[in-house]
């Protein structure tokens, strides 16, 4: 298959960018990230930096659209990795939400704590006795 990829023509910079970073994936043996059967588009741009938005017919130059469909075919001709490493796909945001609830808890505390003293600074300055 990398062969048949690196025969394609790429004339356009897109083109040109998308073919070097699919072979550089490819020659490593990176698995290629699937959704529904079909190659997640979203993560190709974001890996290979370019706009998601060339990706849709008629928007992008057409050797880009021919290296996507390559490619497309490529992945759905491959049998999916059942690596005992791999990560659930929520356990990244599981772990931001654990990791936003310890802040939000830490601010709560913080903000507990200025009140304290302001109370505390409130009673001094008033002449007041200062009762526990």
């Amino acid at each position: 298959m990398l062969a048949n990829f690196s025969a394609l023509t790429a004339q356009s910079d897109d083109a040109v960018k998308l073919k070097k970073w699919a072979i550089s994936v490819l020659s490593e043996g990176h698995p290629l990230a699937m959704r529904a059967g079909n190659l997640q588009l979203s993560w190709v741009a974001s890996e290979s930096g370019i706009d998601r938005q060339k990706f849709y017919p008629g928007r992008g130059p057409k050797d880009l659209h021919d290296l996507i469909a390559a490619l497309s075919e490529y992945a759905k001709s491959c049998p999916p990795s059942s690596t005992g490493s791999s990560r659930k796909p929520g356990n990244d945001v599981s772990a931001l939400r654990a990791a936003l609830k310890a802040q939000h808890l830490k601010s709560r505390e913080l903000r507990a704590e200025v009140n304290r003293l302001k109370l505390m600074h409130d009673l001094i300055h008033s002449g007041k006795p200062m009762v526990y």
